[in-house]
């Protein structure tokens, strides 16, 4: 709360006879970020996404703070990252959330030939199915975000949804906890695909005001596989 915000706890004050007096309540105020709604305050699902590429640095304290608020979403990693913490890859399944393909190596694949882009795509199943004994939810997102509409159509006859953002947090440059904050609290509308990463410090710290920022403000962050046809076909594409 600002430090202005007066408490809700009656005061009391001395008066002239030297009897106290109880003053008036004085309601709490508002939070500035409340007091004149953005667009999209209307609420609904949003979706607050996390790649993994190597780094597993920040994965703990992402699992603590969607926990604590009953909260399940989509985790994009290589195959190469299943295969390095495999015992954190059963944490993420076993408390609900899902994880989508990510590559096996996290390459730039934005000028791949079709078998290519299969075998990278197939070897990083075969980790999640050695590993963690299932397949990726039918979700790819392109490392680097470096996709067209060719190997977008690529990724889709090999059975994935190839999925983009609308917001990048960029917390892996370790932005300031508070520009994280401000730019997913400016930007999320309905539907709105938010990018954040395992390895990072600060995207972490930022994490559980945010989070609690869009439950106050009527949004409601999940799983990309909680979406309808109609969703899907809807998420961004780049």
């Amino acid at each position: 709360s600002p430090a202005s915000a007066q408490s809700s706890a009656t005061k009391r004050a001395v008066g002239k006879a030297g009897a106290e007096k109880p003053e008036p309540v004085v309601e709490r105020e508002t939070p500035a970020m409340y007091q004149h709604p953005l667009p999209g305050d209307s609420g609904g699902q949003v979706f607050v996404t996390f790649d993994g590429g190597a780094d597993a640095d920040g994965l703990v304290p992402i699992l603590e703070a969607l926990k604590a608020r009953g909260l399940k979403t989509t985790f994009f990693l290589t195959g190469q990252w299943v295969n390095a913490y495999p015992d954190l890859g059963r944490r993420i399944l076993a408390e609900g959330h899902e994880i989508a393909n990510h590559s096996m190596r996290h390459p730039n694949m934005a000028g791949w030939g079709e078998e290519k882009i299969a075998q990278e795509l197939g070897k990083a199943e075969q980790a999640m199915q050695t590993v963690l004994g299932r397949r990726f939810a039918p979700f790819f997102r392109f490392p680097f975000g470096a996709q067209n509409s060719r190997v977008e159509r690529i990724v889709e006859k090999l059975g994935y949804k190839p999925v983009y953002w609308n917001i990048d947090t960029l917390d892996w440059k370790e932005p300031s906890v508070a520009s994280i904050q401000q730019k997913v609290r400016s930007r999320v509308r309905r539907g709105s695909v938010i990018l954040m990463h395992v390895g990072g410090k600060n995207g972490p710290k930022a994490l559980p005001k945010m989070l609690d920022e869009l439950l106050a403000r009527g949004f409601r962050p999940g799983r990309l596989s909680d979406l309808d046809p109609a969703g899907i076909a809807a998420l961004p594409r780049g």
